[in-house]
């Protein structure tokens, strides 16, 4: 019979490969308040977890999924690549792809690279997502036997849609292209948890390869290609690169001023035609024996009516059947042109791995959209779409004007910016305030420049901070006076709900030592309750429960920061459990994760314990999953409460 303290030992080992993504999740809504909170680089990007292992001994069985290779299969992998089995996230279409694996001693690190890759991946083919995977595995093993960046190409950014009346915001780029270079820099940033030589992603700016087909001047290529790279600078997205057509051409640093770029981009427009193309190219034959290039035709044919509509091709057919002839032929020599910089870009980046911004079959390249969709479909790029900023926080690309009915635009920095949903909790009367939204969950809320630190804590309609929070956690309030006056703290924290008292009192006063030393500690935080959840909450107003764990479970946490924290100090994090559940890799999912429960056993003036506590909670305003977790705290990692959190299947 089987031990059940294994199984035990089987759930631990799974569920803590899920959370050595190293983020906390729970149905907490988070206020944070503080000038010194860390700032946007600080609340990390969703990293899509890291495949979780089965358990390594082999005496210990756990159900496995349909399709999972037999025990023998298993065992003769190990044999032949020296390492302990893991299921993947469709890797390889069978066992016998397995035992295909070369024999070295980087293969390992490789394939768990490319199971990061991969999850970043939206290909067709549910049953291969990533037909050429293979190819891409020999070239990061290479770069891992050479202890070098694992290096991405992807071919993108050309400019912003001609049609800017219908789809777009404005010639710049705006929040889709910062979400999507968000979202590639947490690619690279996934990669350097596991790698400690990281990776770099390069984006083959390839808006002079199009922009003459549809009429986009090339000043303005130019000006966006530009106001890219600063605003990637700007947001600190250390491992995204960018090269221009010079640069593929071996002529590097060629084009960077705008003078220089409008002298020669017409000559390198037909070099790459001259050099890459092929006389006797037929598009027609092409499209009907090739399922990716026949998807980006019929891509191209869907934006480019919509593209071109207000553009002299429009006015001069003087048929719809003549404007849908303009639209094949300007979307047939785009695909000239894509092949020819495809052929560039194979020939001279060899030992990248690629990457496109295309749906395909993944024959050749691994498709990925820029901008996660709550839905899970391919979004549209950010330059041919604006991002709508719903109140449940969740971002949708969609055609400017579908949007002007129910959303309003919001500006940055004089430019339009964004779409986001209408709604009264966004109108703080009497305070003039902006809002930031962050990748990939969050709010910050700061006083208008000009009123800076006039705006005070005191003042905050916490109804609809309530509201926020529950929609968009954590929200974080910076730039607001009062916030260190601890009894109007807590008075404002009852605003929301009950506060739950501590045996220190209503506040819980936290101490780094490393970068604090005030006797008032660097954070303080107080838990709040629902008013009319339960007895238990109201007796909680006056009474500490250490027994019944539902008496100190908050639905609101308000911090606040009193010392500064550096960027990247990974002491604080917040991320998003429906991203979580999103993108769990199988056999892993929602239901699977929700047999499982914890308990908290610790010491220190604490003393608390907790008993069956579920890993998977429904959201109470939402209801979807949301995985509540306590971070073990060992006795190593402190002098105060230590904390152990054992597993188990319920």
């Amino acid at each position: 019979m089987e031990d059940p303290g294994n199984r035990v030992a089987i759930l631990e080992e799974q569920v803590r490969a899920l959370l050595h993504w190293q983020q906390a999740f729970c149905t907490t809504f988070t206020p944070v308040l503080s000038d010194n909170y860390p700032n946007q680089a600080n609340v990390h990007p969703v990293k899509l977890p890291a495949f979780l292992p089965p358990p390594t001994n082999a005496r210990h069985q756990v159900p496995t999924p349909p399709g999972t290779p037999s025990k023998e299969a298993l065992e003769k992998i190990r044999r032949v690549e020296h390492m302990e089995p893991k299921v993947r996230s469709a890797p390889f279409s069978s066992a016998r792809d397995l035992l295909e694996v070369p024999k070295t001693p980087f293969i390992k690190l490789a394939t768990e690279i490319c199971d990061i890759i991969q999850r970043y991946g939206q290909n067709i083919n549910t049953d291969n997502p990533w037909a050429s995977r293979q190819k891409w595995l020999a070239v990061v093993e290479e770069c891992v036997e050479g202890s070098k960046p694992v290096r991405m190409i992807l071919p993108a950014f050309p400019w912003k849609s001609v049609n800017k009346v219908d789809k777009v915001t404005g010639a710049l780029p705006d929040f889709g292209e910062q979400l999507a270079m968000s979202h590639l820099n947490g690619l690279c940033e996934s990669i350097a948890e596991v790698y400690e030589h990281g990776a770099e992603l390069t984006i083959a700016s390839d808006g002079l390869v199009y922009n003459d087909l549809l009429g986009i001047p090339d000043e303005e290529t130019w000006l966006y290609g530009e106001a890219l790279r600063k605003m990637t600078a700007a947001k600190g997205f250390s491992a995204v690169r960018f090269i221009r057509i010079m640069d593929l051409f071996s002529d590097s640093g060629k084009g960077n001023s705008l003078d220089e770029y409008l002298d020669i981009v017409s000559d390198y427009r037909k070099a790459l035609e001259t050099q890459y193309g092929d006389p006797n190219f037929d598009i027609r034959e092409v499209i009907h024996r090739d399922e990716d290039y026949c998807m980006t035709y019929c891509g191209y044919i869907k934006f480019l009516k919509k593209d071109l509509v207000h553009t002299h091709m429009a006015s001069e057919a003087k048929t719809d059947r003549q404007y849908r002839k303009y639209v094949k032929e300007v979307a047939a020599a785009m695909i000239c042109r894509g092949l020819c910089f495809a052929k560039l870009i194979e020939t001279n980046r060899p030992d990248y791995v690629r990457l496109s911004i295309h749906p395909s079959t993944g024959g050749t390249k691994l498709s990925v959209p820029l901008v996660p969709h709550p839905s899970g479909r391919f979004s549209m790029t950010p330059w041919h779409c604006s991002v709508a900023v719903g109140i449940d926080g969740q971002y949708r690309t969609a055609h400017a004007m579908d949007l002007r009915e129910t959303h309003d635009l919001i500006y940055k920095d004089g430019r339009p910016y964004l779409y986001r949903e209408r709604s009264n909790l966004f109108d703080w009367a009497g305070m003039a305030v902006e809002f930031e939204h962050l990748y990939p969950c969050g709010l910050i809320v700061r006083p208008t420049e000009q009123l800076k630190g006039q705006l005070s804590l005191r003042d905050i309609d916490m109804g609809k901070l309530r509201k926020l929070t529950e929609n968009q956690s954590p929200v974080i309030l910076r730039g607001f006076a009062d916030t260190t006056e601890q009894d109007m703290f807590v008075r404002k924290g009852g605003e929301l709900g009950i506060v739950i008292p501590g045996i220190s009192g209503p506040l819980h006063h936290v101490i780094d030592s490393a970068r604090s030393q005030k006797p008032d500690g660097s954070m303080y935080y107080a838990s709040v309750k629902d008013v009319a959840e339960t007895e238990e909450s109201r007796d909680a107003e006056t009474k500490f429960d250490q027994r019944a764990e539902s008496s100190y479970r908050p639905k609101f946490k308000i911090l606040a920061y009193t010392a500064s924290d550096s960027a990247n100090t990974e002491t604080t994090l917040f991320a998003s459990s429906p991203r979580l559940f999103q993108f769990l890799p199988p056999p892993y999912t929602a239901e699977r994760l929700a047999a499982i429960s914890w308990k908290m056993d610790s010491d220190g003036f604490w003393n608390k314990k907790i008993q069956g506590t579920p890993l998977v909670v429904r959201h109470p305003v939402h209801d979807f999953p949301c995985l509540r977790w306590d971070q073990p705290w060992p006795a190593s990692k402190t002098d105060f409460l230590a904390g152990e959190v054992p597993l188990a299947q319920n």
